[in-house]
């Protein structure tokens, strides 16, 4: 049972220090702007997007 945590055990800082430049980059991108435009660009892409159900 402990076996499956060895992995995120061993790679935690890894994953921390990953999780930490994503929010770094975000940021920079919504103060830049560049996120809005994103975000903007992808609403436009989804407005009439429908299920094929």
């Amino acid at each position: 049972m402990m076996r499956r945590f060895v992995w995120p055990r061993r790679h935690a800082r890894s994953m921390v220090m990953g999780g930490g430049l994503m929010l770094v980059l975000l940021g920079v991108l919504q103060v830049t702007g560049v996120w809005f435009e994103l975000m903007t660009w992808l609403q436009v892409l989804v407005l009439n997007w429908q299920t094929h159900i």
